[in-house]
């Protein structure tokens, strides 16, 4: 057990944009009921569980022992002004470090503490775990690396077998948002743009804008959490373009990284160099436009 005096965690606030009850979040708040809350009591540290709801009530008592704070926010509250109103949310509780996780996800017994025993090396960075799809421990995200400051980026580890993975942490550009450690000073609302990048992607503009903001992003190895895949084949129907609908999803819902989200606005707020992400982003835009056209006429097989 890692004791109190190896860490500076003082006061944790946990933070699950969610969007209507689910057994879902039902696995995933007593995973870190049992794993993360109840340490957090035996080490003296306090701990809030804040959550928003856009859908139906949640009702979690059965579910999580400890203090708590449902928000209910409007349906258009996609992750990314979701993230947002927690952050600044989480601030008036404290806390010297937020824990920013997906509702679908599963955690293990040493998820938390081994990002935990980073602390003392890392004090002034943004700790990741590693997401698997199945026991089998198949890599879903070990981190994102991108070249020029845009797009397109590399999943290095993506469909590779835990055992793949450095044995030491390691650094990476961006990171996905299902199970981060973030110093409360990296969990900054401003670093969320919702209206111009609202639901997929923000995850990554998030972490980027803190690291450069002097943050750096840690990946812990030993850190495995399981990421739920019930809803794989309905995401990849949102990107699929065979009918007008689908080409209309991919270019102007938030559900979709397609073009405007993640290929244009994206490239323009994470490329080092303005005109560079300008050029970037004309490129890496019109080609996805003209890739989902040919996947519209069947020249080329849909996602």
């Amino acid at each position: 057990m890692i004791s109190s005096s190896n860490h500076c965690i003082q006061n944790l606030v946990i933070c699950i944009p969610a969007h209507n009850p689910s057994q879902e979040l039902v696995n995933a708040l007593k995973s870190i009921d049992t794993h993360v809350r109840a340490w957090c009591r035996d080490q003296n540290i306090i701990c809030t569980l804040l959550i928003t709801n856009s859908g139906v009530p949640i009702n979690i008592n059965g579910y999580w022992q400890g203090d708590f704070k449902i928000f209910k926010v409007p349906s258009h509250f996609y992750w990314s002004a979701a993230v947002q109103f927690l952050f600044t949310q989480a601030k008036s509780f404290n806390p010297t470090h937020i824990l920013l996780m997906n509702h679908d996800i599963l955690a293990e017994s040493t998820s938390f503490l081994e990002i935990v025993e980073l602390l003392s090396k890392y004090p002034k960075a943004v700790i990741s775990s590693i997401s698997v799809t199945s026991r089998d421990r198949i890599i879903e995200n070990a981190g994102f690396l991108y070249k020029n400051g845009a797009l397109p980026f590399s999943n290095p580890y993506c469909e590779k077998p835990c055992k793949s993975l450095p044995k030491e942490p390691y650094q990476v550009d961006s990171l996905n948002g299902r199970f981060v450690l973030f110093p409360v000073e990296a969990a900054n609302p401003n670093f969320l743009v919702p209206h111009l990048v609202p639901h997929y992607f923000a995850d990554t503009l998030l972490s980027a804008n803190a690291r450069r903001n002097g943050f750096s992003l840690v990946i812990a190895p030993k850190s495995i959490i399981f990421s739920a895949q019930h809803d794989t084949e309905f995401k990849r129907s949102r990107q699929r373009c065979d009918t007008l609908q689908g080409l209309f999803r991919c270019l102007f819902t938030p559900y979709s990284y397609r073009y405007i989200w993640g290929g244009f606005w994206g490239q323009l707020m994470l490329a080092d160099n303005f005109i560079l992400g300008v050029i970037i982003s004309i490129k890496y835009t019109s080609g996805r436009i003209i890739k989902s056209f040919l996947e519209y006429f069947g020249i080329i097989t849909p996602l």
